[in-house]
C-alpha cells in the first residue's frame, strides 16, 4: 500500500479510535502498548512534531512554512470551497491567485468572517464532501452552539503541538497522566477512575471530586508513579486544593500541570502552584473551530504566543485596522492553516487580548498577546457534596445540539440544575432524554436535572444572553474547599483571570 495513503489511515484511525466505546478500547488501547512508538504515533505525527521544534529555533523556517500554508489554505478555499470562490471573487476578481492574497495589502481587504455567516454558509465552506469530515459544533457557552466541520484526520496534528508543549515539563507521549475532564465513569461507587491504556491515561471525573474519592485519587496516582496532570482548571484547582489540606505526599511528586478548556482564574492558578510546588504550569489557548493554538510563556503569568505554524493570527481594532502598538486592546482573528476541510480564514473568535509583541523575526514570528477576555462565559455548579462541577462538563452532544437552537443552566439549590432549552423546529419528541439520562448517569448523585422546554431565551438587563445563571456563593464555596481566594465574600466572576481555553480531540 502507497505509504502516504496508508498513513491518512493510521491518522483517521486514531481520530476514529477516541470515539469508540470505551470498554472496546480497553482491548484496543492494550494492543497498542506493544507497537512500537513510531507505529503507534504515525508519520503525521513525527513529521509534523519535527517541524514544530525546529520552526522553534528558526524563525526563517517558520514565516517560510507560515507562508506556504497559507497559501495552500487559499487555494484550496478559491477553488474547492462555492462560498469562499464566490466570496472572494465579488472582491477581488474571477482572476485572484491564491499568492496575491496573501499580500498585507490585499490580505486586509479579505472579508472578516463571522460566526453569523459561519451558522448560515458552513455547508458551503467546505472543501471536500460532508461525509469525508466530522461533523461539529461548539458548546454553546459563548452564545447559540454554532455547527462547523472538520478534517477526519486531524488527532495526530492535534496532538503534535499540544505534545511538543508538555515536554516543557518532561512529559512525552509514553509518560502516563491523570485527566481531570468530564469523563463518564459507570461504576464510581466501585471503581472511581478509568484506565486508558492507548492514551496512557488515569482518567477521572470532574463530577466525582469528595474528599473520600479524591483520596482514592492521591493513593492511584502515587501508587503508578504519575507525576502529570491535565484537564479543566477547576477540577485540578479542587484536588489540589484537597491535596494541601490533608498535605498528602502525592502533591510534591507532581512536575506538570496542563490545562485547557478553562480560563485560569488568579484563585485557580493560586491554589494549584500552592498545591503542587515543584510543577510547571502549562496553560493551552485554543479554540473548537481550530484555527489558533497558544501556549503561555514560561515564568510569565497571562503572557501567551500563538503558534505561526497551527495559525495565522491577527489583533484587530473595531474598524478591522491590525493592532500595533503594545498595549493597545483588540480583537483575535485568526487563520487556521491545519485543516482544510473547512477552512477558517479570518475568522473572528470573539476573543479580545492586549498586544504586547507584534509577530516579528525576533520572536520567531510569534504573535505576544495578554489579558485574553474569551468568548466563553466559564461558570460553576455546586454539587450535594459542595464541589465544583465545570459548566463544561454538561456540554450538551452534536446528536442533540442538532435539534436545540439554545440552551441554558440555572441553579438555585445544591445538586439541582435547571436545562432550560429551545427546541428546532422539527425536533422528535424526547429529544432530551438521552441527554438528561446521560448527564445524571455521570453525576451519579452529585446533581440531578431538571429540563423545561422554552420558545426563547431571555435577555438580561444589558441585553447579554447567559449560558449559566448561578445564584449560588461559588467563591464561598471555594473558600470552604481551601481554595487560595482573595476573598470568600467577593463575587467569583469578578476575579482576575487567565486563559486556557484549548481542548483537543
Amino acid at each position: 500500500m502507497d505509504d502516504i495513503y496508508s498513513g491518512k489511515l493510521l491518522d483517521i484511525g486514531r481520530t476514529a479510535y477516541l470515539k469508540i466505546p470505551f470498554s472496546l478500547r480497553q482491548y484496543l488501547g492494550r494492543a497498542l502498548q506493544s507497537l512500537p512508538k513510531d507505529i503507534r504515533l504515525g508519520t503525521t505525527y513525527r513529521v509534523c512534531r519535527a517541524l514544530i521544534e525546529q520552526a522553534r529555533n528558526d524563525p526563517d523556517l517558520a514565516i517560510h512554512e507560515q507562508q506556504n500554508r497559507l497559501r495552500h489554505v487559499l487555494a484550496t478555499a478559491l477553488n474547492q470551497s462555492s462560498y469562499y470562490r464566490e466570496t472572494l471573487t465579488a472582491v477581488f476578481g474571477p482572476s485572484i491567485k491564491a499568492e496575491e492574497l496573501i499580500v498585507a495589502e490585499q490580505w486586509r481587504r479579505i472579508p472578516i468572517l463571522s460566526n453569523q455567516i459561519v451558522r448560515r454558509e458552513a455547508e458551503r465552506m467546505c472543501t471536500r464532501p460532508l461525509n469525508r469530515l466530522d461533523r461539529a459544533m461548539t458548546s454553546g457557552s459563548s452564545g447559540q452552539p454554532l455547527p462547523f466541520f472538520v478534517d477526519r484526520d486531524r488527532s495526530p496534528i492535534e496532538y503534535a503541538f499540544v505534545v511538543h508543549q508538555w515536554a516543557r515539563a518532561g512529559c512525552c507521549p509514553d509518560t502516563w497522566r491523570a485527566s481531570f475532564r468530564g469523563w463518564h465513569i459507570p461504576n464510581v461507587d466501585t471503581q472511581p477512575f478509568e484506565i486508558e491504556f492507548g492514551l496512557r491515561e488515569v482518567r477521572i471525573s470532574v463530577f466525582h471530586l469528595c474528599d473520600d474519592l479524591m483520596e482514592r485519587y492521591a493513593q492511584e496516582l502515587e501508587r503508578r508513579g504519575i507525576a502529570f496532570l491535565q484537564g479543566y482548571p477547576s477540577a485540578i484547582a479542587t484536588f489540589a486544593a484537597f491535596l494541601t489540606r490533608r498535605d498528602l505526599p502525592i502533591r510534591h511528586k507532581i512536575r506538570g500541570v496542563m490545562l485547557h478548556s478553562e480560563p485560569i482564574y488568579s484563585d485557580f492558578r493560586r491554589t494549584i502552584s500552592r498545591g503542587f510546588p515543584r510543577a510547571k504550569i502549562i496553560p493551552f489557548y485554543g479554540l473548537s473551530e481550530k484555527c489558533a493554538f497558544g501556549t503561555e510563556v514560561e515564568d510569565v503569568p497571562g503572557l501567551y504566543e500563538m503558534d505561526p505554524l497551527y495559525g495565522f493570527t491577527e489583533l484587530l481594532d473595531k474598524s478591522g485596522a491590525p493592532i500595533t502598538e503594545p498595549g493597545r486592546v483588540g480583537r483575535v482573528v485568526s487563520t487556521g492553516l491545519q485543516f482544510t476541510g473547512m477552512p477558517f480564514i479570518r475568522y473572528d473568535t470573539g476573543d479580545e487580548a492586549t498586544l504586547v509583541e507584534p509577530p516579528e523575526r525576533r520572536n520567531g514570528y510569534r504573535l505576544r498577546v495578554a489579558n485574553i477576555v474569551p468568548r466563553r462565559a466559564h461558570d460553576f455548579f455546586l454539587s450535594r457534596y459542595n464541589h465544583l462541577i465545570p459548566a463544561t462538563s454538561l456540554a450538551m452532544a452534536d446528536d442533540v445540539l442538532r435539534f436545540v437552537t439554545d440552551y441554558q443552566f440555572e441553579q438555585h439549590t445544591p445538586g439541582e440544575v435547571l436545562i432550560r432549552v429551545v427546541l428546532a423546529e422539527g425536533a422528535p419528541p424526547h429529544t432530551l432524554d438521552s441527554y438528561v439520562k446521560l448527564v445524571t448517569e455521570r453525576a451519579a448523585g452529585g446533581l440531578s436535572f431538571i429540563p423545561e422546554v422554552v420558545r426563547s431565551i431571555p435577555l438580561s438587563g444589558r441585553g447579554k444572553r447567559k449560558f449559566v445563571i448561578q445564584q449560588l456563593d461559588i467563591a464561598a464555596a471555594m473558600n470552604a474547599a481551601g481554595f487560595a481566594v482573595d476573598s470568600p465574600h467577593r463575587s467569583f466572576s469578578q476575579t482576575n483571570r487567565y486563559v486556557s481555553q484549548y481542548e483537543w480531540d
